[in-house]
């Protein structure tokens, strides 16, 4: 009778499977691109009912089939996972390796990683350490590689080992102060595992005078500082960041110039922004952004010049410049120009893109012209303002 049970159990089981896999329709012979597509959906239908083997089987295929190299990357991490949950480690490793291989320079750090963590949670630690620093040796970009050494450190935390690397890589800096590779790691540890900001800034510093043109080290030394209210410190490493790369000289300056306006240094704001602008960095939001500091000084003359500008600019994504119009019938009431602030706000009243826009015109249009001409004085508040003509 178990036998018999056994048996009807298995024979349904395939039954579902044929059913399953029929509803995959194959792809025509010109039709390249699906084949791949199919293979993987099979692989899927194998794995649902526990034939690794066939599973297996179906992403070689798919790789074999697949036209795009990333594409093939990523059904090696699939198949490769497979193994791995499945107990086949050295399979796993060998399919591993041949991803990364595969792979372009941030896709080898990006595999590399995938394979610590798909070891790691399959409880499978030392083979997780191996991958996980080798995606830190692999890493050619600064933030890739901190990236990298990041997912490294938490790991170890999880596994309790933190503490001893951590001590082997203090002990290379007693032994070698300018150690890179030792600053580097006990920096991001001091920073992201013991949250300690003043060591971490001061590893930070010892680590830029070994790489004193490290872009991304100069970029990180300034947020920390500003983290720590060091506007002053953040200011010099932007500064040092604008001429080690100049294709980041705009975002430089502007960051600056950020830092001065919380600082309430407006003179400096708009010093720094003028800079920005003669390097070619102008555009619709901060010319408006200058524009507000300026009313801030109530250069309004100014002011009035730079929101003329903004709103003549093409604005980026398509975008209605609506806020640099508003603004520019507040800064013309604000100069005294009443007649040009009626003008511009009954015109855009009617050609704004936003309802939302042209109501609020009519809403100024509408305070403007309550407002007592010169000549005229303020109605007392039980007095009904005239009537205009």
């Amino acid at each position: 009778m178990n036998r018999c049970a056994s048996f009807c159990v298995l024979l349904c089981a395939w039954a579902a499977f044929a059913l399953a896999a029929e509803r995959i329709e194959p792809p025509a012979k010109h039709e390249v691109g699906k084949v791949a597509s199919y293979y993987l959906a099979l692989a899927r239908i194998h794995i649902d009912f526990g034939r690794v083997d066939d599973a297996a089987e179906c992403y070689r295929k798919a790789v074999e089939l697949e036209k795009e190299p990333s594409n093939k990357v990523k059904h090696r991490l699939d198949l490769a996972t497979l193994l791995v949950k499945n107990d086949k480690l050295d399979e796993a490793r060998k399919v591993f390796d041949e991803a990364i291989e595969a792979a372009g320079p941030r896709g080898k750090v990006n595999a590399c990683g995938t394979a610590g963590r798909i070891f790691q949670e399959n409880k499978k630690a030392d083979l997780a350490d191996e991958y996980l620093k080798k995606a830190i040796d692999l890493a050619l970009d600064p933030r890739d590689q901190d990236m990298a050494r990041l997912a490294y450190m938490k790991f170890l935390q999880e596994t309790d080992r933190i503490d001893k690397v951590a001590a082997g890589y203090l002990q290379r800096l007693q032994a070698d102060p300018k150690d890179a590779e030792a600053l580097a790691w006990v920096s991001q540890y001091y920073l992201m595992i013991e949250d300690d900001l003043g060591k971490g800034i001061e590893v930070s510093e010892k680590l830029l005078e070994v790489r004193p043109k490290d872009t991304n080290l100069l970029e990180q030394l300034a947020v920390l500082y500003l983290g720590s209210k060091r506007a002053d410190k953040a200011i010099e490493m932007f500064i040092r960041l604008g001429e080690a790369d100049r294709s980041r000289y705009i975002y430089a300056v502007e960051q600056i110039a950020c830092i001065e306006t919380a600082s309430g240094n407006i003179e400096k704001a708009i010093e720094w922004n003028n800079k920005m602008f003669e390097a070619g960095g102008e555009t619709p939001e901060r010319l408006y952004r200058q524009a507000m500091l300026y009313q801030q000084l109530r250069d309004y003359k100014r002011a009035i010049e730079l929101l003329e500008k903004a709103t003549k600019m093409p604005v980026q994504d398509g975008r209605a410049p609506d806020p640099y119009q508003l603004a520019l019938i507040d800064a013309y009431q604000a100069a005294g120009r009443i007649q040009d602030a009626m003008a511009y706000a009954q015109n855009l009243a009617t050609t704004a893109r936003s309802a939302a826009t042209r109501a609020t015109a009519l809403t100024k249009l509408d305070a403007l012209r309550k407002q007592p001409k010169p000549d005229e004085k303020p109605p007392k508040p039980d007095e009904k303002p005239p009537e205009n003509k």
